[in-house]
C-alpha cells in the first residue's frame, strides 16, 4: 500500500464486550511525525507531569471528544494501560483519525475513509494516510503472529525466542551494606485496594508540574 502511514496490531482489551479500543504497542510502524505519535506524546507527558489519576484521564478523554460524556468503563478497564500503554495509543490514534477517542477498532485497512466521525473540517487526510490494524494471535499455528485478515497475509511472526518470564529484578542494598536483588513490582499493583487509581503505586513522587505541553510539527 503506497500511502500506508501507520500500522499496528489490535490489543485484547475490550474484546470481551466486542469493543477493541486499544492498540498493542509492541509492534508498530509509522510515517515520520504522524499525528498519532504527536497525540500519544502529548497525552502521556501531560498526564505524568500533572500526576494524573483516573478522573484526570476521564476529563482528558472528554476534552478530546468535545462532549461531557464518554464510555468511562473503557478508561477504568485498565487504567495503567490508559496512562501510557496500548489504550493510550488507541485513544491517540482515534483522535488523529477524527473519531471519538474511545471508539472501537476493526482489523483491516482504512484507505482514507471510515474515519473522521466527528466531522473535523481541517483534518489533514494526507498526513493520516492509510492506516492498517493487524490481528495479533499468540497461538497462531504455534507462534505469535501478526496478520492482515482481509488479505490473509502474515505481516510478522515470532516465537519470542529467548524471552524470559522470570520476574524483573534490580539491585538493592540492605541495612548491613550487603547488596542483593529485589523483584520489581508489576504495574498491576497500582489497581489494588480501594484508593483512587493514580494516588498510589503509580508515580515515584507527588510533584505536580503546572505546565501544559503542546507539540507543533513543522514539515518544511
Amino acid at each position: 500500500t503506497p500511502d500506508l502511514a501507520f500500522f499496528a496490531p489490535l490489543d485484547a482489551v475490550g474484546n470481551f464486550a466486542d469493543e477493541p479500543f486499544c492498540i498493542w504497542n509492541g509492534l508498530l510502524g509509522s510515517a515520520p511525525a504522524h499525528p498519532a505519535l504527536t497525540n500519544i506524546i502529548e497525552w502521556m507527558v501531560n498526564l505524568v507531569t500533572h500526576r494524573g489519576d483516573m478522573y484526570d484521564m476521564e476529563r482528558a478523554a472528554c476534552r478530546y471528544s468535545g462532549v461531557e460524556r464518554i464510555e468511562n468503563w473503557k478508561v477504568r478497564a485498565e487504567p495503567g494501560l490508559m496512562l501510557s500503554g496500548p489504550c493510550a495509543l488507541g485513544l491517540a490514534v482515534n483522535n488523529a483519525l477524527g473519531n471519538e477517542p474511545l471508539s472501537k477498532f476493526r482489523a483491516g485497512l482504512l484507505r482514507r475513509e471510515g474515519f473522521n466521525e466527528r466531522n473535523i473540517q481541517d483534518l489533514n487526510e494526507d498526513e493520516i494516510g492509510s492506516v492498517m490494524f493487524l490481528v495479533a494471535d499468540k497461538d497462531d499455528l504455534g507462534a505469535f503472529r501478526f496478520s492482515d485478515p482481509e488479505r490473509n497475509i502474515i505481516i510478522a511472526s515470532t516465537e519470542l525466542t529467548g524471552l524470559s518470564k522470570s520476574p524483573m529484578l534490580y539491585e538493592t542494598q540492605n541495612n548491613n551494606g550487603k547488596k542483593g536483588l529485589r523483584q520489581k513490582a508489576h504495574y498491576s499493583v497500582s489497581t489494588r485496594g480501594q484508593q483512587l487509581w493514580g494516588t498510589h503505586d503509580v508515580y515515584a513522587d507527588d510533584f505536580d508540574v503546572d505546565e501544559q505541553v503542546s507539540l507543533i510539527v513543522s514539515r518544511k
